[in-house]
């Protein structure tokens, strides 16, 4: 990236743009770039690089601003994965639905480093086509974007420069720990909210959605487990062990598809909590279900929500560190 005067000449272009997308791999200083930019300009900054997010938690899309320095969070949207890879629908939704709430300011928007190969130049190609980007700006070492400059016969403008020679690189181990103290610092004053699991609302699970199985005669086949419902050829059991005989429980419940979980696997599993408006009023951690009670205690600054969304991945809460993928313990066939 160019020296003396270039950010003055770069301001000079965007100003003139409502939509300005950063691109560029890993430890290019796309976030750099764009704090140096908002805090030399009215606009709103969208962060969908969800996993070393500069506004907000990591997990989700965040929109701010940028005064004296610091952001500020305006909304949020959550994804459920610190990597966009598999979580492709909610990133772009995500978004797209957060740009559509900016009006009468530009937006400055902060990607992730997924910007090559199959995978990342479709995540890239179909960002800028969902928030109609009309200034693309590349921050590539060679020539690992050029597939933006199609763009340029599109609709928009790309600007296509280097990283600035002094962006330093971040191990794996210390993204981990900058996204472990970012998690920390959400939930900073999060207590156990106690609630009960038939008026909380549930997205992106099975739980709650489904329409409740005869307990009793599922127990007589298997007793250990605790929980079941099924929707359209899908069930989701919840089992203290093993299923001893899923064939026929699939039968018993006319499912094509089981999905298999223990009680503890829904221990530490990463939540968006929504406002019956559908704002994301703050992050979750689950820290117990009881199907007994039908209760479940949720880890959170949010003092009511009505709905649940399941993420991916679940959390340690001794030190906000990964504790593994969230999702059933098995399935059948």
């Amino acid at each position: 990236m160019p020296g003396d005067g270039f950010l003055d000449r770069l301001l000079d272009l965007v100003s003139v743009h409502d939509r300005i997308i950063v691109v560029g791999q890993m430890d290019t200083g796309k976030s750099t770039l764009i704090k140096n930019l908002a805090d030399h300009m009215d606009a709103y900054v969208l962060d969908a690089d969800i996993g070393q997010n500069d506004i907000g938690p990591p997990s989700a899309v965040w929109l701010g601003k940028r005064a004296e320095g610091q952001y500020e969070a305006i909304d949020g949207y959550f994804c459920g994965s610190t990597s966009p890879s598999g979580h492709f629908l909610q990133v772009i939704a995500g978004v797209t639905r957060l740009v559509q709430s900016c009006k009468k300011r530009s937006i400055l928007v902060n990607t992730t480093g997924l910007a090559t190969g199959p995978i990342g130049r479709t995540l890239k190609t179909e960002k800028i086509n969902a928030i109609r980007a009309d200034l693309v700006i590349g921050l590539q070492t060679a020539d690992e974007l050029n597939y933006l400059y199609a763009f340029a016969h599109a609709g928009s403008e790309v600007a296509m420069f280097r990283p600035h020679p002094l962006v330093t690189s971040r191990s794996r181990t210390q993204r981990a720990e900058i996204r472990g103290s970012a998690y920390r610092a959400h939930f900073k004053g999060a207590s156990v909210r106690h609630c009960r699991l038939d008026e909380v609302y549930v997205e992106r699970s099975l739980l709650n959605n489904g329409v409740a199985a005869d307990l009793a005669r599922l127990q007589a086949v298997d007793p250990g487990i605790v929980h079941a419902e099924s929707l359209d050829d899908e069930a989701l059991i919840v089992s203290t062990g093993p299923l001893e005989d899923p064939g026929r429980i699939a039968r018993h419940m006319q499912a094509g598809t089981i999905y298999e979980f223990r009680p503890s696997d829904f221990c530490g599993a990463l939540t968006g909590l929504l406002s019956d408006s559908g704002k994301l009023l703050a992050l979750g951690i689950v820290d117990s279900i009881d199907f007994g009670s039908g209760t479940i205690d949720v880890f959170t600054k949010a003092e009511r929500f009505s709905v649940m969304q399941f993420g991916s991945i679940r959390l340690d809460r001794a030190d906000f560190g990964s504790a593994g993928a969230f999702g059933p313990h098995r399935s059948y066939p």
